[in-house]
């Protein structure tokens, strides 16, 4: 009463109340006073009893239990984690008095923890008083407890439907007060110390979303039995799926039969007769995998026993046999199968041979991924009879898709090996670097236009053919050269500019010195275009080679070829007449001639200064023309397209006139 008189003390509703109680004691007697008071204190505690919190709470706690009340009570001294209900729904729903009793209830008084409580007990007991009133399953009721549980469904698949579960079974809570651990069901009863959450039950975790027909939870041993329909996810992707299971939330240990395990990014999956799980490693037995579809699936294995690591994601079986279709294939007494396309560090499948001339030869790959888009590949290798080296290789790919290998490869030759067969090179090295990518101006040279330009390298050295057969020992090789080639490019809508390098490696001959390389060359092109007026066309292409040897001769080279011509269609573009004249020219220059076989004799070095123009330079010019009358037809029929051409073609070159 103390509360409610200083609530209403002041102003004229605490003037009146001042003055009825005056009156009251004044004009009546003690024993009347006293039942006055009675009656009123009775009448207070009955209005606070009916109340919409109050009311609700004691109906929860189901005082006839006294194993679950005990149970509820000595956990909430212990930690205020846990909270159960102990009713289905229609034990929450009230009469109307108790809805007219919530207008005129003070709310906000009982929302405040009491001094024996903590806030945590105190939020307990008010998610217990404010259980939705509505049973009816909605998408808004779903998108309330995503809110306010945001720790516990954070790892809801989103492409998967909320549940249509409307009742919170049971609840954990952590340190900060966060939602950790949560039950939900359409009905909801305890029994010994055990929830049982009926129809569309939901267990939500940070690790795991689970679906069933029925969940069990068992309040002291933190165990959790879901049977039915049972749906596991992780991540958003489906782990599990099974009639029966049970886990412990502390050791994530159950008991599925039968199993179904899928690993959706790669397809693979698994269906056991029975299974176990314990901290994500799934047993079972008499189990078959595959990644084709469940139903007869074109291969499969079919094992003993085996495990399944989620976290690792890797299937491990015992006695596996595959089969495509009906039909047996291999069979192995143990074998492991990674599902996770994220590549790891470990052996590949080694290289073994055996030769007349080498003896025993293996070769051992390592392959280590440094970055996602960066791996090598060791690859030691031993031939018995001839030496011992190893093979190095070097990849990677950036974002744009730009790509470049790198590889070194080394053989040293026995003294017996050498000698036996009088081989040239006691070492055989060699190596190669290749890279293609676009847009490098704008990558490293920070280019701000949009040019498009692009690089493409390709270039090998070694002193020896063998080198090729350091990754396989019997590669027939059939050309003793090999030509080594670099070009960049840029372009426009109507130009482009190509500069490129071509080295040529000739392991035929004792020395490379007198091989013509094509060092450096450039090109350039004007796309077709309309010259003063549509019909009349024109491109422009020139090219200048520069070919060079240590030994010997080399040559410039200069060229140009202009086409122009007119081309126009009649009849509605069904017929295309062009006439075109093409002109060439070319200019050739001789240098470095000095010991070389030029004008039918070998020149010394001052014959060679000394040559005569007919002999240093050439040029060439020529003109030709063309008249060309074609037709292109096409037609798109139900499921075919066709199309027909016809072209008449005369050309020929300009008469020479002197």
């Amino acid at each position: 009463m103390a509360r409610f008189w200083c609530r209403f003390g002041g102003g004229f509703w605490g003037g009146f109340y001042h003055g009825f109680l005056s009156l009251i004691c004044a004009r009546f007697s003690k024993a009347f006073r006293t039942r006055f008071w009675i009656l009123l204190v009775c009448g207070a505690l009955a209005e606070v009893c009916s109340s919409n919190e109050f009311g609700t709470n004691m109906r929860d706690f189901n005082l006839d239990d006294d194993s679950l009340a005990q149970t509820f009570k000595s956990q909430r001294k212990a930690q205020g984690k846990i909270k159960d209900s102990t009713k289905s729904m229609q034990d929450f729903t009230h009469t109307n008095t108790q809805k007219d009793s919530a207008k005129e209830a003070p709310h906000s008084s009982q929302s405040k923890p009491t001094q024996n409580q903590t806030p945590q007990e105190a939020k307990t007991t008010q998610d217990f008083a404010q259980t939705p009133q509505n049973t009816e399953p909605t998408q808004a009721t779903q998108s309330q407890n995503s809110q306010s549980n945001p720790q516990a469904t954070k790892n809801i698949p989103p492409n998967l439907p909320l549940s249509s579960a409307s009742k919170t079974a049971a609840a954990e809570y952590d340190k900060d007060n966060q939602r950790i651990f949560e039950l939900l069901a359409d009905e909801v009863k305890s029994e010994n110390n055990v929830i049982h959450a009926i129809h569309n039950a939901v267990m939500i975790n940070p690790d795991l979303y689970t679906m069933a027909d029925v969940i069990k939870y068992d309040i002291e041993n933190k165990k959790v039995y879901a049977e039915g329909e049972v749906r596991i996810y992780r991540g958003g992707t489906l782990l599990v799926r099974t009639h029966s299971t049970s886990f412990e939330l502390d050791e994530h240990y159950g008991i599925l039969e039968p199993l179904y395990l899928q690993d959706t990014t790669s397809g693979m999956w698994v269906n056991a007769l029975s299974g176990s799980s314990k901290k994500g490693v799934y047993g079972f037995k008499k189990a078959i995998i595959s990644g084709c579809q469940v139903q007869s699936p074109i291969w499969r294995m079919e094992a003993s026993s085996g495990l399944y690591n989620a976290e690792k994601q890797r299937v491990s079986l015992w006695n596996p046999r595959v089969y495509i279709g009906d039909v047996p294939i291999f069979y192995f007494p143990y074998f492991t199968i990674d599902t996770n396309l994220n590549r790891k560090s470990g052996f590949l499948f080694p290289y073994f041979l055996s030769s007349n001339t080498e003896g025993f030869i293996y070769a051992q790959p390592y392959f280590v991924p440094i970055k996602s888009w960066f791996d090598m590949t060791f690859t030691p290798q031993v031939r018995t009879s001839r030496g011992v080296g190893g093979h190095f290789e070097m990849r990677l790919v950036d974002s744009a898709n730009d790509r470049t290998m790198a590889e070194v490869g080394y053989l040293y030759n026995f003294d017996s090996y050498k000698e036996r067969y009088d081989i040239k090179n006691r070492e055989v090295y060699g190596f190669r670097f290749y890279h293609l990518g676009k847009q490098p101006l704008q990558k490293y040279f920070r280019l701000k236009n949009e040019l498009d330009n692009g690089i493409y390298v390709n270039m090998v050295h070694m002193n020896d053919l063998d080198y090729y057969r350091l990754d396989k020992a019997n590669k027939r090789i059939y050309d003793a050269t090999y030509a080594s080639k670099a070009n960049f490019y840029l372009q426009t809508d109507n130009h482009y500019f190509g500069l490129n390098i071509k080295y040529f490696l000739n392991l035929a001959k004792l020395s490379n010195s007198t091989t013509l390389q094509s060092v450096p060359n450039i090109q350039y092109h004007k796309y077709t275009n309309s010259l003063f007026w549509k019909s009349l066309l024109y491109s422009i292409d020139y090219q200048m080679k520069n070919t060079i040897r240590t030994r010997g001769y080399g040559y410039i080279e200069n060229a140009v070829k202009i086409p122009v011509g007119l081309q126009f269609s009649l009849f509605k573009k069904y017929l295309s007449i062009g006439f075109w004249n093409e002109f060439y020219a070319e200019n050739l220059n001789i240098h470095s001639a000095q010991n070389s076989y030029v004008g039918g004799v070998i020149t010394s070095e001052a014959q060679s200064q000394n040559l005569p123009n007919q002999l240093k330079f050439g040029n060439i010019f020529s003109a030709n023309y063309s008249l060309s009358l074609n037709t292109d037809l096409s037609r798109s029929f139900d499921k075919i397209f066709h199309s027909i051409q016809f072209e008449a073609l005369f050309s020929g070159p300009y008469p020479y006139v002197s």
